[in-house]
This record gives C-alpha cells, structure tokens and sequence, in this order.
C-alpha cells in the first residue's frame, strides 16, 4: 500500500512486520481517516510507536488534532511515558472550545492528568488498575506495599516421628496478624467518581490468599477478630492435625537433629506481601510443653525464615515489565534433637568392650603368644558382631552416619592391634617403641579415644 505524495519513505515501516500489513492492508490510505484508522490497528496490535508516527502523518494530512492528542496520549501511558501523556492532555485542555467534548469528559482528562503526574514522579505502578495487583489506589490512601505480615505458629503436639517414615504429624494453630482489617476503605472512588459511598477493597484480606501448607490440604484461614491490646488485626486457623512432609538427614545418627518443616505461603507476589515472624513473648508457645514426641526426642528451639518460591503464573508488573509471581514463604522449622545418652550407650557398648578386650591382649605376657592371639580374635569378632547389629537398628541409608564411622573405627584398630601383637612375636619384624606392650597400650588407648572424641564432635 503506497500513501499518495510520500514517496517511499512509508513502505519500510509498514513491512518490517507481516502481520501489521495484513492488518491494515484493507485501508486505501488517501486521506487523514485513514491514516487516523490505520494508526489505531497498529495500536491494537501493541505495535506503539509505528501507530505514533502514523498519527503524526495523519495530522499533517488535517486529521482533528484533539482526536490526535488523545489517542497519543493513550498510548504514551500504555509505554510508561507519562510526561509524554500529559503534554498531549494539556494540549486538549488548552484548545478545548474547540471540540466538542463534555464537561464531564473534561473532569476525567483532568483526573488523568493528576494521576500521571503521580505515576512520572513516583512509578507506582502497582497502584494503578492496569498492573497487578490490579487495585486502584489513590496517593491520600494509607494502605502501602508490601504489606507486612507477621505470622506465628503454636505447635501442641508433634507425633510419628519415625525413621522408617517421610512424614509426621503436627497438631497446631496459626496467627497471622496485619495492621490493616480484612476490608480496606479506598478514597479513590469517591475523588475520582464524586460517590458518596467509598469502595472497599479485599487486598488486605489475609485470609483470600495465606494458608498452611501441609499433606492432606491447604489449611486456611476460619476465623478472624481484632486485638486492641496489639493494634493488630488478627487471622486465625482454628487448632488443627495435619500431616507434613520430613527428609530425614541422618549423616549425624545418633547424634543427629532434624528439622521440621511447616511452611506458610501466601499465594501474591512477595512486592505486595512481606511475611515476618510475630515475636511477642505473652503467646508464644513454650517448647517443653509439646506433647508426642517419642522417649529420646526433645524440641531445643523453633526458628523462623523467609523463603521465596516461583510460581507458574506471569504477569504485568509496570510498562514493558512481565514476569512470573514470587510466592513469600514463612518456615518455621522445628528443630528435635535426641537424648542421646542410652542410645550411645545401646549402640557402642559392644565396640567399646571389644576395644577393651583387645587392649587386654598387651597385659599377657608375650611369651603367651597363643592366650594374645585368642583374646585379640576374640575381640574381633565382637567388633564385627557389634557392628551388624548396629545397622540392624538403624535405618538403611546412602551415606556414611557417625555411628558407622565410630564402629568402622573400633574395628579398624582392633585389627591393628591384632598385627601389632604379631610383630611382637616375630623378631624379625621390627616396630620400634611398639615392640614395648605399655606404650603399644597408651597409644592405642589415646588414638581411639581422640578418632571417636572428633567423630561426635564433627
């Protein structure tokens, strides 16, 4: 499509896209309509700044330049280009006696005006109805973002907490508490519309979109009050038991402590809601009064951290800004240790009286080479005796535990003690001070003593 006296200056911006001239291809571009109808598909099309110079050509062929300006300046606010816009607003504005346009419609302009003057200075996107959160707020409302969020869990009781399973159960009830109510008052309506009623807006509503996040269910919100004591709204779950998932990591055994995991999500962008942990002492529970828990198993602490998760959904953030949802994550993570001293007890005692046993073999005389020999074999097949059973009572696992490591270590030296015994007895095996019983004694003594003291320590 060739536009009459322009030569071929045209033709290049018009094909660079297929699709744009499919579009408009049905226009005889020959008069200023036309460009006018051709700029707006373009427009349509998300193809801005090949519809602005159109329209530019369009005024030059005598198109009205009120109609012009404002379909520009619709355009500028679509690019984020505000002061643009409002050059366009003003300029209807200043010539306005000459269209024919009503008073009420020129209200609007100016409302629009103002509301890009705030948007060029502040860039608040996410007040506007056109960005996510898709919430109009005026700058006068209080309501800002993110809004904080402070939540806090009371565990009652924590039950099957067992190695052979991947999940406990937790009986609970959770707080989340906001300084705003679960309706906010807007003054937007009101300013912009002249109604009397004032909108109400459920952004602030924690209950549409917080939950804990458990096995069985999304567990929500069902009850809701106010503390005037706190000044703090407050959005409660009712006591609940629900089943959670657990990874055991026991590269510690028996000298582990796990973490659980309960996690709370709130399902809106981490820029709009910020979670934190609520730290006031008078309802915090006490952790020495949960109940469950299994002989052995104590809670030392329940921490808190912020995580952050992806969600599948994008959207658009500001001008030309489109990315997907950032969940905020609250954990807390219970942190369960074991009483770990008749489980060392049940574990090691038979390594650490094979170890005796085979420390015994250096106070017979050498010249009982045999009486060495049998207490030392003896001892040996303790050890290993020792060590299956370990790994009867423990739970089958890809990694080396410390429990493991403490019986490889009894083994390890029981044999050594074993060859030490037989370059004894062989003069022409010469071992210099371990040739002496007492010293070839304390040494051993020593090495297993320092290899099991590091071991539970590290």
């Amino acid at each position: 499509v060739q536009a009459p006296g322009l030569g071929d200056e045209l033709t290049p911006q018009l094909n660079e896209d297929g699709s744009t001239y499919d579009i408009v291809e049905s226009f005889v571009l020959s008069d200023a309509e036309s460009y006018y109808q051709k700029a707006v598909a373009l427009y349509y099309q998300e193809e801005n700044h090949a519809a602005i110079k159109i329209l530019d050509i369009a005024k030059k062929f005598g198109h009205s330049k009120g109609a012009i300006a404002l379909q520009k300046s619709e355009i500028f606010e679509e690019l984020g280009e505000y002061e643009k816009a409002n050059i366009e607003l003003n300029y209807v504005l200043s010539t306005w006696d000459e269209w024919n346009y009503s008073d009420e419609y020129k209200v609007s302009i100016i409302a629009n005006i103002e509301s890009n003057k705030s948007l060029s200075k502040k860039s608040n996107y996410n007040r506007t109805l056109g960005y996510y959160p898709y919430t109009f707020l005026s700058y006068k409302d209080t309501l800002s973002y993110p809004i904080e969020v402070k939540v806090k869990l009371d565990i009652f009781s924590i039950e099957g907490l067992d190695i052979k399973d991947n999940f406990f159960k937790a009986e609970y009830s959770a707080g989340f508490f906001s300084k705003y109510p679960d309706y906010y008052v807007t003054r937007i309506i009101e300013e912009r519309f002249g109604f009397e009623e004032p909108d109400t807006l459920r952004i602030t509503d924690v209950s549409e979109y917080l939950y804990v996040d458990s096995i069985d269910e999304k567990i929500r919100n069902d009850y809701n009050g106010f503390w005037d004591e706190y000044d703090w709204h407050q959005f409660v779950t009712n006591r609940t038991k629900s089943n959670f998932s657990h990874i055991w990591d026991l590269r510690d055994f028996p000298f582990d402590k796990q973490k659980l995991r309960i996690e709370v999500i709130a399902e809106i962008d981490s820029s709009i809601v910020s979670l934190e942990r609520w730290d006031d002492p008078a309802i915090s529970k006490n952790v020495n009064e949960i109940r469950g828990l299994q002989d052995g198993q104590i809670v030392e602490i329940i921490n808190f951290k912020k995580e952050y998760i992806r969600s599948n959904y994008s959207t658009t953030f500001s001008p030309n800004n489109t990315r997907g949802l950032i969940y905020p994550v609250g954990v807390f993570e219970i942190i369960v240790s074991r009483d770990g001293s008749l489980l060392f007890i049940k574990l090691f005692l038979g390594i650490f009286l094979a170890f005796l046993m085979s420390l015994s073999s250096f106070i017979i005389n050498k010249r009982n080479f045999p009486s060495r020999i049998d207490v030392s074999v003896g001892a040996l097949f303790i050890a290993v005796g020792n060590k299956y059973f370990v790994e009867s009572v423990t739970p089958v696992v890809q990694i080396l535990t410390k429990a493991d490591i403490i019986n490889n270590i009894g083994l390890l030296l029981i044999i050594l003690n074993v060859f030490f015994i037989i370059g004894q007895h062989k003069p022409n095996i010469k071992l210099g001070k371990f040739e002496d019983s007492k010293f070839t004694f304390k040494f051993s003594s020593f090495l297993f003593a320092t290899l099991v003291i590091i071991t539970i320590l590290f």
